[in-house]
């Protein structure tokens, strides 16, 4: 075999090296040894005829290549076999057998030996393909090709520009003044709310979700939300309130924001908003108000639960509560949790309006659900791109087989390569990572990154488009 590579020149001495050492007795003449024979013995006659390098034309091989994607090729050949009665290609290391040739289906063969819709599949790069005429003995090596010898993979250099995040930086300050007032006990105040916009913004961009009780169980806005419990509970003690008056403070407090139905405020039929959003918004809809009331009471150290009622299309609020309080109560898990109306004025802890009394209630948990946050870097490598995705369980339950998908596309919104990672658990408050590779042009691209709980998606982000960066800048 040849040291010097692939170059086909090496072929003439590679042969007679070849065929010098199976003819064996050929090589009569070394330095310092000598020939011994017995006069006496005559020599025995060899009446097999050895071909000579002269006698035999070797077979002659032009290998095309072409890179598919991530280290993976597909490989061509033209092959003339000459006056061999078969030619094998094998990879030199693990000597599998790519391809085989044989003077029977004809003399002169031009194929695709490894690729798409081949036997063999595609060729990884830097593999060695050597070309064999198979024989009695010692194989007769051709030709050595290196696959990735002709074509480079690219490398897309300006997917590292793709990264991005969708936890908000709590160390922003700017805020947004909010002025509210309500009635609660005949007694009327003000309150003057401070919403940080960043809070407001990261909420805002966050994907909707059926799950209502996944809008209480954030963790980003328990800070914030805790201030404002603690607004009423000061109050309270300044006005020597009872602890049911405090907390029908708050609920006053809630009922006397503006209602407006989802598709005026937002522009969508069903749009539940995060506490953050409806104290921003100065109102919102029955959801967003039992939301944020849960999320209020829920720091004051009172337990809640959403009463979801289908057949009137309403959502309400349940307050866990003893028999001591009058009023409308449903069971959940060993407790009574009594109703609570949030989009209008005058409603008492356990007064039922009229029209929902026949109405069953699907009682939905405010702290069974996991919230998720991601943020994520790409690496770019030869012909693809390893995207390293870190997510965090913001939320206050277990977060099961979560996985992220990451989609590259064009400026046109076709998609040119996608991947998805493998599923984890993630607890509340824990954090792991995960990755996923990618084969990206060098074009322009965004990446549009999300997460997925149970196959379902979750949240998403998608970042700008990025341009390629040119070879003159590298």
């Amino acid at each position: 075999m040849s040291d010097n590579g692939p170059s086909s020149s090496s072929y003439s001495g590679l042969t007679k090296r070849r065929y010098m050492l199976a003819a064996g007795g050929l090589l009569t003449g070394v330095a310092g040894c000598s020939q011994i024979q017995n006069e006496n013995t005559e020599p025995e006659t060899d009446t097999t005829k050895i071909a000579s390098p002269e006698e035999t034309t070797p077979p002659e091989i032009s290998w095309q290549e072409q890179w598919v994607e991530g280290e993976q090729y597909s490989l061509s050949v033209d092959v003339d076999l000459k006056d061999a009665e078969k030619l094998r290609f094998e990879t030199q290391n693990s000597e599998d057998v790519v391809a085989e040739f044989s003077r029977s289906d004809g003399r002169t063969h031009s194929t695709k030996i490894a690729g798409r819709e081949t036997a063999y599949g595609f060729i990884s790069m830097e593999t060695m393909v050597e070309a064999l005429v198979p024989r009695e003995g010692p194989n007769m090596s051709v030709d050595l090709y290196r696959v990735s010898s002709d074509q480079t993979p690219p490398v897309a250099t300006h997917v590292i520009k793709l990264n991005g995040s969708v936890s908000p930086d709590l160390k922003q300050s700017s805020q947004t003044q909010r002025e509210f007032t309500q009635t609660a006990h005949g007694i009327r105040t003000n309150f003057t709310l401070q919403v940080p916009d960043v809070l407001y913004q990261y909420y805002k961009d966050r994907e909707r979700n059926p799950n209502y009780g996944s809008y209480v169980s954030d963790r980003f806005d328990d800070r914030y939300i805790k201030s404002l419990a603690s607004e009423f509970e000061e109050y309270g003690e300044q006005n020597n309130l009872s602890d049911r008056e405090v907390v029908d403070h708050a609920i006053a407090f809630v009922q006397d924001l503006e209602y407006t139905k989802d598709k005026v405020s937002t522009g969508y039929d069903e749009y539940p908003k995060y506490p953050v959003e409806t104290l921003y918004d100065k109102g919102g809809d029955c959801e967003d108000t039992c939301i944020l009331l849960s999320s209020l009471l829920d720091q004051m150290g009172y337990a809640t639960v959403l009463l979801v009622l289908r057949n009137e299309n309403h959502m309400a609020l349940g307050v866990a509560g003893d028999e001591s309080i009058e009023g409308s109560y449903y069971d959940h898990d060993g407790r009574q949790y009594y109703y609570v109306e949030t989009t209008a004025p005058g409603w008492n802890v356990g007064e039922l309006p009229p029209d929902i009394e026949d109405d069953r209630a699907q009682i939905e948990s405010v702290d069974a659900y996991p919230s998720l946050v991601f943020s994520w870097s790409m690496t770019p490598e030869i012909g693809k791109a390893k995207a390293e995705i870190q997510i965090l369980n913001a939320g206050k339950a277990p977060a099961r087989n979560v996985e992220s998908q990451v989609e590259l596309e064009l400026p046109n919104g076709n998609i040119v390569t996608s991947g998805r990672s493998s599923s984890v658990n993630i607890a509340p408050r824990e954090s792991k990572t995960v990755t996923t590779t990618l084969y990206p042009p060098e074009k322009r691209l965004r990446a549009r990154v999300g997460v997925l709980i149970d196959g379902q998606a979750h949240d998403y982000h998608e970042t700008e488009i990025v341009e390629p960066i040119e070879r003159d800048d590298l």
